[in-house]
C-alpha cells in the first residue's frame, strides 16, 4: 500500500498537473513557436539561452537596449497570447484550466515541457532566406552571425 507524508501532498499535486497539461501545453507551445520570426527565435535564444544581456544583444544589432526590452516583452506577449489561443481550443480547456496551466508553467519545476527546446526545435526545422530575417517592428535591421 502507498501511503504519502503530509508533506508530500504538494509535490505530488505538481506532478500530476505537470503530467495533466504536459501534452497539451508541449502542443500549443510548439505552434506558438512556429508563430515567430526566425529573429524573434535567435533573439529570445540569445537572452535566455546564451544568457546575453539586454546591453550585449542591442551592440550585436546596433541598436539601443531599450528597444530590445521592448522587442523581446513584445515577443513574450506574442507567445503567451498564441499559447493561451492553442490552449482554448484544446477540449475541456477553459478559462479557469488555462489559468491554472499558465500557472502551473511559471511555478511547478515538474514541468518536462521547455519553452527554450520548442524554440530551438522549431528554428532547426526551418531556416528563411537571409532576406526574411528582419526584426519585426520595422526596424530593418538583419540578424548577423558573429
Amino acid at each position: 500500500m502507498l501511503t504519502a507524508r503530509l508533506s508530500d501532498v504538494p509535490a505530488i499535486e505538481r506532478i500530476i498537473n505537470a503530467r495533466r497539461y504536459k501534452t497539451r501545453l508541449a502542443n500549443a507551445m510548439a505552434l506558438a513557436c512556429q508563430k515567430l520570426t526566425e529573429s524573434e527565435r535567435q533573439l529570445l535564444l540569445w537572452r535566455y539561452e546564451n544568457d546575453l544581456s539586454v546591453r550585449q544583444i542591442g551592440e550585436l544589432l546596433e541598436i539601443n537596449s531599450s528597444k530590445i526590452n521592448l522587442l523581446l516583452r513584445q515577443i513574450q506577449h506574442k507567445l503567451r497570447d498564441y499559447i493561451i489561443c492553442c490552449l482554448s481550443d484544446e477540449e475541456g480547456m477553459n478559462g479557469r484550466a488555462i489559468a491554472e496551466c499558465l500557472q502551473d508553467i511559471v511555478e511547478n519545476p515538474y514541468h518536462a515541457v521547455s519553452l527554450l527546446d520548442c524554440i530551438k526545435q522549431c528554428g532547426s526545422k526551418r531556416k528563411p532566406p537571409v532576406a526574411d530575417r528582419c526584426l519585426s517592428g520595422g526596424s530593418g535591421l538583419k540578424l548577423v552571425k558573429s
